[in-house]
């Protein structure tokens, strides 16, 4: 998954779409990582490591999907104006 969200990233405006990377040792070292996993875990978003997660503050989604998928679903979430890769 790393490839396609690197790809949308470099699509997307920086001031509107954010991506984050943690890993293991982030859910383990405590702080908001740890908090994160933990919640993913109880809703069983989060089956074990590498695992892919995208929240956009309402609403979850997790697991492999295309690039064509994703860029859907967070194009979705844009209000207006939606930046041009979402036209």
């Amino acid at each position: 998954m790393k490839p396609i969200v690197q790809k949308i990233e470099s699509l997307l405006p920086s001031d509107r779409f954010a991506v984050r990377y943690w890993s293991e040792a982030d859910a383990q070292s405590g702080g908001k990582a740890k908090e994160v996993f933990a919640e993913y875990s109880r809703k069983g978003m989060f089956p074990g490591y590498p695992t892919f997660v995208m929240n956009n503050g309402k609403n979850r989604t997790s697991g492999e999907m295309s690039q064509a998928e994703m860029l859907r679903w967070i194009c979705s979430e844009f209000g207006s104006p939606k930046p041009s890769a979402c036209q």
